[in-house]
């Protein structure tokens, strides 16, 4: 029986291996992109952007438009492609197996919105899938959006498979249309030793040591930090979130200074564990605790900006 799987085993990555060299002009997804287009169709990161001030709707399309699909930028190609994915082939880039449709890909929403209607909006086509047999994205304009404090303003959102960019990718490719579309650069100092520096044999030892806790870490049981049941593709999802009135870019990273050198998201992973902690210690009577030990994890970027 071995044989005969090891046999098996290996025709199955042959057949790729093959329509890949007899294909070798097609365009290739890299592997993250083909085990979420294969296995993970929900995945769908949401990049949402919220104005100062109302932008009208066509204005924002118009420069959507000239900044993602006019063909400048290389990069932006796949914004006019498709994923195909071939059920014994390793999947690529090609042209959509539909036309183009504009009312699909650009959606508009004109009546008035307040935060907690656009919170419900989103988190309402989180759980809409994307036509794969078009470019897989989205962008919808809340041009009359009203934020907490009751400005005025307009929202933009961005729905991008997780097959093309990861949500730190997303982001930077909604960036990409504003203006400046950068931030300004750092000084040197300010970049400098943060990140440590490992020997090759530390980095072999920190890397047994990591596949080591992967491969025997236990399941957490059930607690105020993990349900009893795993959220399904189609569950319902509720997004929320907070600004901080008064607060700027420039002091958030002044409080990473004073904390030793510490980025942006450091201080957002700090301020997520103490609102996680609060929630646990607020929960009534007879609920699940926080667990002794519970596993954590960081998001790491795996889709560069050119894929």
């Amino acid at each position: 029986a071995a044989p005969l799987v090891l046999l098996l085993f290996v025709l199955a990555c042959a057949v790729p291996a093959a329509s890949r060299l007899l294909h070798f002009r097609r365009d290739y997804v890299d592997g993250n992109a083909a085990a979420f287009i294969n296995h993970h169709h929900e995945a769908v990161i949401h990049s949402l952007i919220i104005y100062k001030e109302r932008v009208a709707t066509e204005a924002f399309f118009e420069s959507f438009r000239e900044v993602y699909l006019s063909g400048r930028v290389p990069a932006f190609n796949k914004f006019m492609q498709r994923m195909v994915r071939p059920r014994w082939s390793w999947p690529y880039w090609d042209e959509p197996a539909v036309p183009f449709s504009p009312e699909y890909h650009f959606r508009r929403v004109a009546e008035p919105v307040s935060q907690s209607e656009l919170q419900t909006r989103v988190s309402q086509l989180q759980q809409e899938l994307l036509d794969l047999d078009r470019p897989p994205w989205q962008v919808w304009h809340f041009e009359n959006f009203v934020d907490a404090d009751g400005v005025h303003c307009s929202a933009s959102l961005l729905r991008l498979h997780h097959a093309c960019a990861d949500g730190f990718t997303g982001m930077r490719i909604l960036m990409q249309g504003a203006s400046p579309n950068k931030p300004p650069a750092e000084p040197a100092d300010a970049r400098r030793d943060r990140r440590r520096r490992l020997g090759c044999l530390a980095m072999v030892r920190a890397s047994l040591s990591a596949l080591r806790k992967v491969v025997f870490l236990p399941q957490d049981r059930p607690s105020a930090l993990k349900a009893k049941a795993m959220l399904r593709p189609d569950g319902p999802r509720v997004v929320a979130w907070s600004r901080l009135s008064g607060a700027t870019v420039a002091d958030l990273k002044h409080i990473g200074q004073r904390l030793g050198g510490a980025t942006i998201n450091d201080v957002l992973l700090a301020a997520l564990s103490g609102a996680l902690r609060d929630h646990a210690l607020h929960l009534p009577p007879g609920a699940p605790g926080l667990p002794d030990d519970p596993t954590a994890v960081m998001w790491v970027s795996l889709a560069p900006l050119k894929h």
